[in-house]
């Protein structure tokens, strides 16, 4: 599943700990309506990374709504996915904003 293509173009740094992300799958408008969270494993400034339940991850190169933290909801893609075990995926998501 992990998207060979992307390349990072910032350098990347630990999340706070327990820096939980909410994840909007459908966004529509300008409204912000999670529906899974994940946890932050990374962050820099164009995107981040985070683990979450396969069952609820988004699908390779879908546009989300995220919110890492207490940074305000803003526009991501899925860039990769990587699966950690039969039920948990690592996803990396590049800022749309």
């Amino acid at each position: 599943m992990a998207n060979e293509e992307y390349t990072r173009s910032a350098i990347r740094f630990a999340a706070d700990d327990n820096t939980l992300t909410l994840l909007d799958l459908s966004p529509s408008d300008d409204s912000f309506k999670p529906v899974t969270v994940g946890l932050a494993i990374d962050e820099s400034s164009h995107g981040s990374g985070i683990v979450i339940l396969k069952k609820h991850a988004p699908n390779l190169n879908q546009e989300v709504k995220i919110q890492v933290g207490k940074l305000a909801p803003m526009m991501a893609e899925c860039v990769w996915i990587k699966d950690l075990d039969e039920h948990v995926v690592r996803v990396g998501f590049h800022y749309k904003d």
